[in-house]
């Protein structure tokens, strides 16, 4: 993995005093600049792009041709600026003409930039291209199969992007490059980043007092209308990208809860679970993306049905059976387990937030299905 390369260096400036005026590989004695990069050194926002330019390479600075300004402009469209984020390269010197990287280049300047990331520590990385995409994500598919789709490297989400030059070359290709901008603009508020970090309608008490990461809670519901009522008081705390994933035996209650959820959403169409469809869509307040992958028998099913295009497209997406394919469900989610109680119509539902937004949304919904008179445990 690329990132498994070390530099013993504690901090960015240091690090940049070990690889002093390098000549480490060729590209050394043929540069004008090394071009380290540039941003916020605590940035939680990473982008990392192929090598210098000819613009780069006489200024020292990643992304200040064409191709930079227009990184800009896609920057503004999701709300960021050059001052929120860091970028850096993968070379940072210019090979000749702009040619491709080599292999020997890449493994020279590896150390350096996995070093860079740890001293950043992001929680999110936009991979700008095929070479800083197969670099981090260590394989050899192509952007064009991988971009539209989340990846985590060490704890961090990766959100490989077409890069911004190809849309000087094919204007038809400026689309895209928006739309890979929204997804990462989904990912940064699914992670709950700053500013603007996705909290919205989880009130802010809440989200300061909520539990550590994977600590459980429950709630108890008696009769198919108390556990609608319970998905009501989530639907009014929930925020797009959200993702549920409930678990529970035929007939425990999940599409009962997803009902309730839909009416609390503002959703008037009939709500039935989609086994045989796989998904349903309903559209209210927020769009809701109604999942069951019982009838899924392999993971790699799950880009037959869009499975992860879904989870970006800005509704909450509600999984019924989402624990058969725990490795593919997105880190941060609130996943839901509801069991049978004592009596016949009794029902537990345990909660259990994956991640710093989910787990304050657990949080939440317990507090707030108690204040309504449920049992919040």
């Amino acid at each position: 993995m690329a990132l498994e390369a070390k530099v013993d260096c504690p901090d960015l400036s240091s690090l940049a005093g070990h690889i002093g005026d390098c000549h480490r590989c060729p590209l050394g004695d043929t540069r004008t600049c090394l071009v380290f990069g540039v941003g916020d050194p605590n940035a939680e926002l990473m982008f990392i792009g192929e090598a210098p330019g000819k613009n780069e390479d006489l200024k020292g600075e990643p992304f200040v041709g064409a191709a930079g300004r227009f990184l800009d402009e896609l920057l503004a469209s999701i709300g960021l600026n050059r001052s929120q984020v860091y970028i850096a390269n993968v070379l940072k010197c210019r090979p000749p003409s702009n040619r491709d990287p080599l292999s020997e280049e890449i493994a020279t300047c590896t150390p350096f930039l996995a070093q860079q990331v740890r001293l950043i520590e992001p929680k999110v990385i936009a991979t700008l291209g095929n070479f800083a995409t197969r670099w981090l994500l260590d394989t050899t598919a192509g952007i064009t199969t991988l971009r539209g789709k989340l990846y985590h490297v060490e704890g961090r989400q990766v959100v490989p992007i077409f890069h911004p030059a190809v849309a000087l070359y094919d204007p038809r290709k400026r689309g895209d490059l928006f739309d890979d901008f929204k997804r990462l603009r989904a990912v940064i508020d699914r992670t709950g980043m700053t500013p603007e970090d996705g909290g919205a309608n989880v009130p802010s008490a809440s989200r300061e007092a909520a539990s550590p990461v994977g600590e459980s809670l429950a709630m108890s519901t008696h009769g198919e209308a108390r556990t609608a009522e319970a998905g009501r008081a989530l639907a009014a705390l929930l925020a797009p990208d959200d993702v549920l994933s409930l678990s529970g035996d035929l007939g425990a209650g999940k599409t009962c809860l997803v009902q309730g959820i839909a009416a609390g959403l503002g959703i008037t169409g009939h709500v039935a679970s989609p086994t045989f469809n796989i998904l349903l869509v309903h559209r209210g307040r927020l769009t809701l993306n109604h999942m069951d992958l019982y009838r899924l028998d392999r993971a790699d099913q799950l880009e037959d049905i869009d499975f992860f295009a879904t989870l970006e497209s800005g509704g909450v997406t509600a999984i019924e059976w989402g624990d058969k394919f725990p490795a593919s469900m997105p880190e941060d989610r609130l996943e839901i387990a509801i069991r049978r109680g004592e009596g016949d119509d009794d029902r537990v539902i345990e909660l259990d937030g994956t991640g710093a937004r989910s787990a304050a949304l657990a949080r939440a919904w317990a507090d707030s299905f108690a204040g309504l008179g449920g049992d919040g445990a």
